[in-house]
């Protein structure tokens, strides 16, 4: 059936003709979609998943205030959008990674549909756009975006930044009403807070323009400041950190700007090269380190001629086309801007000399042109036309299997970290930085014989690497080796003098050896160095706590506290000292607000029960046990004892609760009796009768507070005389006392006259 697009493509310069059809955009949906099928039942992995979701205090905060967080985390040099893709990722699924996967593969199936909007309304032809999004979904080159959760910053800024070119052809062609202006820049604005790329942006509005034959004005110019103040305020905020970043990366692999440049002429020979024919698939592709050779590889020397070549070839294919030479020229354009970026001329972060994910929208502009090119052959007519055809259509055929087989196998290599690590290592034997992470990878697989072999490699690598002793001395720590820490940390210390967070690690260790006095100049010394980050704060405050200074350490964890609102440990730490002061209430806010960020804190539910036990609010004292219960915690033995004993005073004693008396009318009662069936009360010299659990709980609900909270006394016989149906009302009973916080008391004929059970 025909799909009219009229209504959605009015704004077209020209007729759109026979409407094109949506079974085939469904087609290519769906091979895309079955391509990246298993990516559903990957994991999290070591890079960058952790800083960003697994370990990221930040989107576990989904409140008013950590979205405020989240928001302003731009000034920060963050990228807002993605944190808050996934701290409702994290709402809603916790940390389970099939999901997180499932939301960057639906998100690519929307840029594959926008890209073919897009290239519908830049040129008209439906087997062009379609062809070019077909590409841009199956291309190997775009697994490490999609199967990469992190990368969700590649899907995010894809699609505000299609978004915002259509809008700003909806501008044009719209005899430009400055709303669909605003979009533009207000989607571009979403885009660049999904990630950095974005930034060339207002240069494409340029090519826009030149595919719509605008005249050069003021206003052609006028009409991109809003889009060029806002990139101004971008690099303003996140550019010096980048390069100096980046600035060292490349001192430490010992590359020079001279050696850089050559980077950039390899970087692109192998963007255009892999376009063509993806090869030399890599987690990562490491700078060539020139401390260990006399300059770069001879490949490096060699990329020049290649890109010469090319960029010859290019002009002779647009000097030769006449009626798609803008198209042509608006592709290649669109690819060298988009590009440009990462070829190392501008520093941009990172270690990789070149990145399968830095294509995701730049080869779009040559799909573009490749698909239009196809398409135009296929319209030729002539001698030998058909044999021209038969042969595109056989390349055609085979470079969609290629890419479908190639894209599909390469998402299986990122089922979990080692996989990935393990390509790259093979690739590049002599690169300490991978050993290093792959040790890291090992030790959280529990193979620390492994883990402490690839830590050794590394160091003899490289030595002079302040980075490889900390993470060494980490994992020391973690295996109890805290002389051996002591040592690397130490290490780390005098080779980078001013490394906060080795300060930060070594005073834990101190602590862990019982060196109180180190551990404060170390914790010291790291607020000296960073006196906004609140993790010093916090270790200097357990130190405090442990020399009795609680007052010393109350003012350390109100520091903490306030430089970071969603610091759990901080609450519950100072939660601690307030309840070795007895002071209940100020604990158990504290302990409160723990669990608010981490509802999963058992530690936080114990020591509030303790609270509680002093208060002699036994009931959410229970309450607080019976969670950590659930969660499969453990509690002490003794503390149960004693909650046990305050628990029975008021069990052998429902008269002084003021909650409800109720008795369990089950079947074989009120057959014989005639009696009503279900729960039966007496209510002055009324006797209420409940027929289910249902109606027993919303009376309940109904009552004072003091009755609710006391709960529900309910006698009853011996349940090997209850019928299934009797099982299931009172089972019913007990998940709805569970489910709305009402305690429920169930004494049985053969418990007396031992007394109640709590079952809620």
């Amino acid at each position: 059936m025909p799909w009219d697009m009229k209504a959605i493509l009015t704004f077209s310069k020209k007729p759109a003709g026979k409407y094109p059809k949506v079974g085939l955009l469904l087609a290519v949906l769906a091979l895309t979609a079955m391509i990246y099928s298993y990516l559903p039942s990957c994991g999290f992995i070591f890079m960058d998943d952790g800083s960003y979701i697994t370990e990221n205090t930040s989107i576990k905060n989904f409140t008013h205030a950590g979205i405020k967080k989240i928001a302003l985390s731009f000034f920060n040099e963050e990228l807002p959008v993605t944190l808050l893709s996934f701290a409702i990722d994290y709402k809603l699924w916790g940390l389970n990674p099939g999901p997180y996967h499932a939301e960057n593969v639906i998100l690519h199936l929307l840029n594959v549909l926008l890209v073919f909007f897009l290239i519908y309304l830049i040129c008209q032809k439906y087997e062009v756009a379609l062809l070019t999004a077909l590409f841009f979904g199956i291309h190997p080159y775009r697994v490490e975006s999609v199967a990469w959760i992190v990368e969700r910053k590649d899907m995010l800024y894809a699609f505000f930044y299609l978004l915002g070119l259509i809008s700003y052809i909806f501008y044009i062609r719209k005899k430009f009403k400055i709303h669909f202006l605003i979009f533009s820049l207000f989607f571009f604005s979403l885009s660049l807070m999904s990630k950095t790329a974005a930034i060339v942006f207002p240069f494409i509005l340029f090519l826009i323009d030149y595919l719509e034959n605008r005249k050069v004005t003021f206003q052609l110019f006028f009409e991109k400041a809003p889009f060029f103040f806002i990139v101004g305020i971008f690099l303003w905020i996140h550019s010096m950190v980048s390069l100096v970043s980046t600035q060292t990366a490349y001192e430490d692999a010992g590359l020079s700007f001279a050696n850089r440049i050559f980077m950039g002429f390899y970087a692109f020979s192998y963007y255009v090269l892999g376009f063509f024919a993806p090869y030399s698939f890599s987690f990562t592709h490491l700078y060539p380190n020139a401390n260990d050779m006399v300059g770069l590889p001879l490949v490096y020397y060699f990329s020049p001629i290649f890109v010469l070549l090319f960029l010859w070839g290019m002009d002779r294919l647009i000097k030769k086309s006449r009626e798609d030479r803008k198209e042509i020229v608006f592709g290649f354009l669109f690819f060298i801007f988009s590009i440009g970026l990462v070829l190392h001329l501008v520093p941009i972060g990172g270690i990789a000399v070149v990145a399968e994910r830095y294509t995701y929208m730049a080869y779009l502009g040559l799909f573009f042109v490749v698909s239009g090119l196809f398409v135009k052959f296929m319209a030729t007519s002539g001698a030998g036309a058909i044999k021209i055809k038969s042969l595109l259509c056989i390349l055609l055929a085979a470079y969609i299997l290629f890419f479908s087989l190639a894209t599909e196998r390469r998402c299986r290599i990122w089922k979990n970290s080692l996989l990935l690590l393990n390509e790259v290592v093979e690739k590049n034997p002599g690169w300490a930085s991978i050993y290093d992470l792959r040790a890291i990878e090992k030790e959280k697989n529990g193979d620390n014989q492994g883990a402490a072999e690839d830590f050794e490699k590394s160091i003899q690598l490289a030595p002079h690497r302040d980075d490889l002793y900390f993470d060494r001395g980490l994992f020391r720590k973690s295996r109890k080796d805290y002389r051996g820490a002591i040592s690397d940390l130490s290490r780390a210390i005098k080779l980078r003098p001013d490394f906060f967070r080795a300060f930060v690690v070594r005073g834990t260790v101190y602590i862990e050896l019982g060196d109180y006095p180190a551990a404060i100049v170390d914790y010291s010394k790291a607020i000296a160095l960073n006196p906004n980050r609140s993790e010093p704060y916090l270790g200097r405050g357990v130190v405090k706590f442990r020399l009795h200074d609680p007052e010393g350490a109350l003012l350390d964890y109100s520091m903490s506290i306030r430089l970071n609102p969603s610091f759990d440990l901080a609450y519950f730490n100072r939660g601690m000292v307030y309840l070795s002061q007895g002071r209940f209430n100020e604990a158990l806010g504290d302990f409160s607000q723990a669990l608010k960020i981490d509802p999963r804190m058992e530690g936080a539910y114990f020591n509030r029960a303790v609270c509680y036990f002093h208060k002699k609010e036994y009931t959410k004292a229970w309450k607080d046990i019976h969670k950590i219960q659930q969660m499969g915690g453990i509690v002490p033995e003794q503390f149960l004892k004693e909650l046990g004993s305050k628990m029975q005073e008021l069990e052998k004693y429902p008269s002084r609760v003021k909650g409800l008396s109720v008795f369990f009318v089950f079947r074989q009662i009120a057959q014989p009796l005639n009696l009503p069936r279900g729960f039966s009360m007496k209510e002055g010299s009324r006797v209420l009768s409940m027929p289910d659990a249902d109606a027993l709980v919303d009376f309940v609900l109904k009552q004072e507070k003091t009755v609710q909270e006391n709960g529900i006394w309910l006698a009853g016989e011996d349940s090997k005389f209850y019928c299934e149906e009797d099982k299931r009302m009172e089972a019913r009973l007990k998940d709805l006392c569970l489910k709305n916080n009402i305690p429920l008391f169930i004494k049985k004929d053969k418990d007396f006259p031992e007394g109640w059970r709590r079952f809620s």
